[in-house]
């Protein structure tokens, strides 16, 4: 018998971390990528300037992550902090990757912000709340959408000792297709810029022999 207060707290920060990690990849990559060009001079490739800001989303999202499982474990008491944390990880990373996606795509902030804010309120806030839907298992629509499996595991990671493992092993799937598209577009848009400013391989190599 679970409490109501206890369930909206945590579906409530599932929602939060959603949110902020999301936010804060979108304003991560919502950039013209035109400043690439500043270090396309300093010979920095467009994979590892990729790779380095998606590092620093995964710092975000886990320490945005750690902290609300602080503040919640304070609220209530959790049975397994540490898959707790996992499943806000998950729900961060899939969330800041859908936020990533429309900020990369979209050119106008607001509308990407409102897109994002929208997505993260109507699916982990809204849908896979069971004070809202307790039939939300039963439902097709909602077990496709990106939250259903991270909150599976943050739900019976928080109220449980049960392990989910299919819960995490498909949330991790769901994340890792979305970083992945995220990965390919902005590697995608680097090498447009390294084109257009950078200097090819074969002209450096002919420079290099013609110095010699």
């Amino acid at each position: 018998m679970l409490s109501q207060r206890s369930i909206t707290l945590v579906f409530a920060s599932a929602a939060v971390t959603g949110f902020l990690v999301a936010y804060y990849a979108l304003v991560l990559y919502h950039q013209d990528f035109e400043y690439y060009r500043y270090s396309v001079f300093l010979g920095l490739r467009p994979g590892v300037f990729a790779a380095s800001r998606f590092i620093l989303f995964l710092l975000l999202s886990g320490a945005i992550s750690l902290l609300i499982t602080v503040m919640l474990s304070r609220l209530i008491e959790l049975r397994q902090p540490g898959l707790v944390f996992l499943g806000f990880m998950l729900t961060g990373v899939t969330y800041g990757a859908c936020g990533g996606i429309i900020g990369s795509l979209s050119r106008s902030f607001l509308p990407a912000l409102l897109i994002a804010a929208l997505l993260v309120d109507l699916d982990a806030a809204w849908l896979q709340n069971p004070v809202y839907y307790s039939w939300a298992q039963e439902s097709t629509l909602i077990r496709a959408l990106p939250a259903f499996y991270p909150c599976q595991m943050v739900f019976s990671s928080a109220f449980t000792s049960r392990s989910n493992p299919l819960a995490a092993f498909r949330g991790l799937a769901y994340a890792g297709g979305l970083t992945a598209v995220l990965f390919l577009i902005v590697h995608v848009r680097l090498r447009r810029v390294w084109r257009r400013h950078g200097v090819p391989p074969r002209a450096r190599k002919g420079r290099s022999h013609g110095r010699r």
